[in-house]
């Protein structure tokens, strides 16, 4: 059953539907008052809009340790459209945080099944992080929404044989190094997938391979004014890295101890342990409780078999 006919049931549509509404109420109970005040980084991004308003157009901003485009722009249309003030700026996360909702629900339904989708959705709209973090006025969340979007746009190209598509999933695909700096290894999530296809699913690769050459040379396209510049300038995109890269300095020494510290922290912030700055804990900081993290580390080596196949094998 395609998705389409499956939305067309009644009781599956208001599922998706009371999911979406839950997830937007969560994210904009109190959206100006939880967490209280505006921060340092939340100020800049809003600074940068109004200078870009004013038509200062950039392809990087260097301001506060440097950031990647997206967010502004986006931030500086909603100010053009609902006026400059502290809502604005987390209106803009909680719009790019509902857009995710809907389209991880539609890439979970493709990929996998209608329960996957619910799950994903579910999870997408209520667990703290992915609502906190659409509820502050700062760019991490663009890169998971891009990233989403062209997951998407790249199984819709390749499944429906779409050339519409597969524009789609250049230009998504491109724009998501504008996003956050971790976005400049996300290329190897979809590289990854097509090699897998290579293996799992020739016929589908060689049904495709122009839509996957138009795919990648778009994306590229998309992405080369902003590698030009980071090639150009990297003391300037780098900046945010070197204030953060004593673990990386201490493992080119041959410590790794910094590493290790590094992978037990992140390990316990999805299981046991959140972040212990007071800002984060009026929503609680762990990104997940311990039994889902029981049910991500014992159903992932099965994932393919959720109602998935080969499109699913990257995972």
């Amino acid at each position: 059953m395609g998705s389409d006919a499956f939305l067309s049931h009644r009781p599956a549509r208001w599922t998706v539907v009371a999911l979406l509404l839950l997830g937007f109420a969560l994210r904009m109970h109190d959206l100006t008052g939880t967490p209280p005040g505006i921060d340092g980084d939340e100020a800049f991004y809003y600074l940068d809009a109004t200078y870009l308003l004013l038509g200062h157009f950039k392809i990087y901003f260097p301001t506060n340790f440097g950031h990647e485009p997206m967010f502004i722009y986006l931030l500086a249309l909603a100010v053009r459209l609902f006026g400059g003030h502290a809502f604005t700026l987390r209106y803009t996360s909680v719009m790019g945080g509902m857009l995710t909702l809907a389209a991880g629900y539609a890439l979970g339904r493709r990929l996998f099944n209608r329960h996957v989708a619910f799950v994903t959705l579910a999870l997408l709209a209520t667990l703290p992080w992915p609502v906190f973090s659409t509820r502050l006025g700062l760019r991490a969340f663009t890169l998971l929404m891009m990233s989403v979007f062209s997951l998407y746009t790249l199984w819709r190209a390749l499944y429906n044989h779409s050339w519409r598509w597969a524009i789609a999933s250049g230009i998504c695909n491109g724009l998501t190094l504008y996003t956050y700096p971790s976005s400049r290894v996300f290329p190897a999530v979809s590289i990854l997938w097509l090699l897998a296809l290579v293996v799992l699913d020739r016929r589908q690769v060689t049904a495709n391979w122009q839509r996957i050459a138009g795919v990648i040379g778009l994306a590229a396209l998309v992405a080369l004014p902003l590698v030009i510049y980071e090639i150009r300038n990297p003391e300037i995109v780098n900046q945010r890295l070197y204030t953060m890269g004593g673990p990386v300095q201490e493992l080119q020494r041959g410590d790794f101890s910094g590493l290790t510290a590094n992978i037990r922290k992140t390990l316990g912030m999805f299981t046991i342990q959140g972040d212990p700055e007071p800002r984060w804990t009026r929503l609680r900081a762990r990104c997940s409780t311990r039994s889902l993290a029981r049910c991500f580390t014992w159903g992932s080596p099965s994932l393919s078999g959720a109602g998935g196949g080969p499109h699913t094998a990257w995972y």
